[in-house]
């Protein structure tokens, strides 16, 4: 009978011993599964390209002394292990999002805009003859704009523009995965050629893959050729790109910006002001911010057009743009920190009454 008992004692011994191992191998599997889950999550299912994954990897000799640096002396402790993983994958996380960044900017469309010479070019001021800045004809157009609108016509509706951006913006990178844009014009009596120049510089200067469509949306203009020359001009020179709304009374410049957004396919949103010039490279970093996180507003350094001659400048080098409690815009000086890292976005925080509101200007 005691060796009966001995023998029970033994299976039941084998038993709780084969019991416990198997404990621990589950809880081990379900870590590991975790952390793949983890892994997964942190890294894009991009890294399974075999394109992106040799452009990922070009530099293991980085990684690995990144991931060097970060063992540690641990006695198998779950926890000591637990955290050493999550803080691989963060670097893996980082590594990959620095190497799935491209260069966007179009060299050979560069090169060619270098080469370019006439009135207007290189974002010249261009001054009219004698008798041109006398006549009849350009005070009118001047009285109906409010800017020297027979200079315009004199100046090629596809001008090329000078790169004013810092030098260090020239050399940056920006996610090789970014959304379409919708780009929404609201209209009323602009002047063709700058409402024509406004459309080539977009469609010129932005990577058509990300380049959704263009939506004019005319509040109700009285002017002949924003009607059917406007309608035929686009049909026959931005095939389906550039699409017309038309409003059939006065809305405002709000409503009429948000009957072109109820019309937009793209995942992003850029409204822009009828008589504009976007210059090299303007859109990647403009919606790297978004693409990082949805609920990000951006707002470019607006530069400017000179209303006399169109000659484009920078507004200024020594400040950013912001937006008051009555929503209106204004320029205000750089702090410290921003000057330091002028191709980063500005992140401002402005408390009144014990609210913040967050605001994000990028300079491009």
């Amino acid at each position: 009978m005691r060796k009966l008992k001995k023998q029970l004692f033994k299976i039941f011994v084998i038993l709780f011993l084969v019991y416990f191992f198997y404990l621990i191998f589950n809880e081990s599997s379900k870590k590991l599964t975790d952390n793949k889950k983890i892994h997964n999550e942190l890294i894009p299912d991009k890294v399974n390209d075999p394109p992106i994954l040799k452009e990922k990897f070009q530099n293991l000799n980085h990684l690995n002394g990144l991931l060097k640096n970060n063992e540690n002396n641990y006695d198998f402790d779950d926890k000591e292990i637990e955290k050493r993983v999550e803080d691989n994958f963060k670097i893996l996380d980082k590594f990959e999002i620095e190497n799935l960044k491209k260069d966007w900017h179009n060299y050979n469309q560069i090169a060619q805009e270098v080469q370019r010479i006439g009135p207007g070019e290189q974002g010249l001021g261009f001054v009219l003859d004698a008798l041109d800045a006398k006549s009849n004809l350009k005070q009118t157009l001047y009285s109906q704009n409010g800017f020297n609108a027979l200079v315009s016509d004199k100046i090629s509706l596809e001008r090329s523009l000078s790169d004013i951006r810092h030098a260090d913006c020239k050399k940056k990178l920006y996610l090789s995965k970014l959304p379409k844009v919708s780009v929404i014009i609201p209209f009323h009596d602009e002047h063709f050629s700058v409402l024509l120049r406004s459309i080539y510089s977009i469609v010129k200067r932005t990577p058509s893959q990300l380049l959704e469509e263009i939506i004019l949306v005319d509040d109700f203009s009285t002017k002949d050729f924003l009607k059917q020359k406007l309608d035929d001009y686009v049909t026959e020179n931005f095939k389906g790109l550039v699409k017309v709304i038309r409003l059939h009374k006065r809305e405002g410049l709000i409503r009429t910006r948000m009957a072109g957004a109820r019309q937009a396919k793209a995942e992003v949103l850029v409204f822009f002001d009828s008589h504009i010039e976007c210059n090299v490279n303007w859109l990647p970093p403009l919606i790297e911010p978004i693409a990082l996180n949805y609920t990000t507003v951006v707002c470019p350094l607006i530069d400017v057009i000179n209303e006399e001659n169109f000659a484009y400048t920078a507004q200024d080098n020594g400040a950013r743009g912001v937006f008051d409690w009555d929503l209106l815009y204004k320029r205000i000086p750089l702090i410290d920190e921003h000057k330091r890292n002028p191709t980063e976005p500005f992140e401002l925080e402005f408390e009144k009454n014990q609210t913040k509101i967050n605001f994000l200007i990028l300079m491009i």
